[in-house]
């Protein structure tokens, strides 16, 4: 979820995710009402609580994603693919009846049945 707001602070143009203008930060991470934003169903996992969940998103927009990672994103992303890590590709395949992923899991594009 944070990949794309750090940007702006991978870019070098702000700081910190909150201060980019068009950033849904301010409502995941410190949950100031935005008329525009409608909290995703895998937000509102992050907690039970509005404190729960943007701290916890706070959390995860701090985890500084790796080169790698940002490169696996950009490259998922440019051929149509998903990206996700293995444990989300798990849950994401189990949630399907057909048990298919086409999704680019840890730096590895996976294809078909995931066992």
């Amino acid at each position: 979820m944070c990949y794309i707001e750090m940007n702006p602070v991978r870019a070098g143009m702000m700081t910190h995710p909150g201060d980019y203008p068009w950033s849904s930060y301010r409502a995941n991470g410190r949950g100031n009402a935005d008329g525009l934003i409608v909290p995703h169903e895998l937000y509102q996992n992050l907690g039970r609580t509005n404190e729960e969940r943007q701290a916890t998103y706070w959390q995860l927009c701090q985890a500084q994603l790796t080169n790698a990672d940002v490169a696996a994103i950009r490259n998922a992303t440019n051929k149509g693919w998903g990206w996700a890590i293995a444990a989300f590709a798990r849950r994401w395949r189990h949630s399907r009846s057909d048990g298919q992923c086409r999704c680019h899991e840890t730096g590895r594009n996976v294809r078909g049945k995931l066992n």
